[in-house]
């Protein structure tokens, strides 16, 4: 695992590259729990206004037991829309 800050609420996570390559990661936070990013959805979060971040976030926080966030990103009329959803956490580690 290494150490990162979380691109949604900004303090220390730690984070791993998925087995089957670079993107995803998989987050590991104090704060937001669980959740899995690629590295393009993580720069637009990040590049996102506070409030945006604060509620994936709290979506993560609120994962039922296995269920694990995945934030992910559409490019949509010239635009990239960022988005989530809740997914196995066996299908993330």
């Amino acid at each position: 695992m290494r150490d990162q800050k979380c691109p949604l609420c900004g303090h220390m996570a730690q984070f791993q590259f998925m087995p089957y390559g670079k993107d995803p990661k998989r987050f590991t936070c104090p704060t937001c729990h669980l959740f899995v990013i690629s590295q393009v959805t993580e720069k637009l979060v990040v590049e996102s206004p506070e409030k945006y971040r604060l509620s994936f976030s709290m979506a993560s926080k609120n994962a039922e037991r296995g269920q694990i966030l995945h934030i992910i990103h559409k490019d949509k009329e010239n635009t990239k829309e960022i988005m989530w959803q809740y997914e196995p956490e066996e299908n993330w580690t």
